[in-house]
């Protein structure tokens, strides 16, 4: 099963770390997994979202992260995720808390 990523990118200065905390703990639940933060392009806002989109399409669910209600773009891929009958996750304000307060960006610097 094939999930895609969906939340906050714009105004969000930690996004790519939300979007990369999801993906580990989506591969670690055994799935594979779509990053729309991995394009490789710099393109504009409408391009991205026709590309994100077409890669929604090729997924079985979508992982909607914690912040997606402050993300038009999000609420737009989660709209077209329904209407295309695929699955549904919501991040874990738990889960997401608890690999936060694990998180100790100095472990294993001394």
């Amino acid at each position: 099963m094939r999930y895609y990523i969906s939340g906050a990118i714009t105004n969000n200065p930690n996004y790519f770390a939300d979007f990369e905390r999801a993906e580990m703990w989506l591969k670690l639940q055994g799935y594979e997994v779509v990053n729309p933060c991995k394009l490789p392009y710099q393109l504009s806002y409408a391009e991205h979202m026709k590309i994100d989109l077409a890669l929604l399409e090729l997924c079985d669910g979508i992982y909607m992260l914690s912040n997606w209600k402050q993300s038009n773009g999000a609420k737009t891929e989660l709209a077209v995720a329904k209407a295309l009958g695929k699955k549904v996750k919501f991040e874990s304000k738990q889960w997401k808390l608890r690999t936060e307060v694990n998180h100790d960006p100095r472990a294993g610097h001394k």
